[in-house]
């Protein structure tokens, strides 16, 4: 359960459109992002749907109304190197596939997100596979 302190701020993000659906539809109920604007526990995330394009002369290219969700829980200690790196923690499994799956729906090859993430491509392919099973 998380509460509102009176330190918490408020962060408007762009959010690709793809991603932005599933998290509406609940398939992806956690944000994956670098912590460069010292996020905090509490903190109210603005998700604004992004189709990656800007329009000449215009400062706002946010569609449509953000999906706004209060920070429960951050996880520390560099979670992209805890994606790559060669542990096998249950914790990450779910998250892991998921961003595979992310990465699937993009474009990106087997063979190109297992090189990213340090992993044989069939095990690419599992980890798609089973997020695709729980999206279900």
């Amino acid at each position: 359960m998380s509460t509102k302190t009176a330190n918490a701020r408020e962060h408007h993000l762009k959010c690709w459109s793809s991603i932005f659906t599933a998290v509406e539809q609940g398939l992806k109920p956690w944000e994956f992002r670098r912590n460069d604007r010292d996020y905090a526990v509490g903190d109210v995330l603005h998700l604004h749907e992004w189709n990656g394009h800007y329009t000449r002369g215009t400062l706002d290219n946010r569609m449509g109304k953000p999906l706004s969700f209060r920070v429960a829980y951050i996880l520390h200690g560099g979670p992209w190197q805890q994606f790559t790196g060669p542990g096998r923690c249950r914790a990450l499994a779910a998250p892991r596939h998921a961003a595979w799956r992310i990465f699937k729906m993009r474009g990106c090859s087997y063979p190109e997100i297992g090189r990213a993430c340090k992993r044989d491509h069939s095990t690419i392919v599992s980890g798609v596979r089973s997020a695709e099973r729980r999206a279900k």
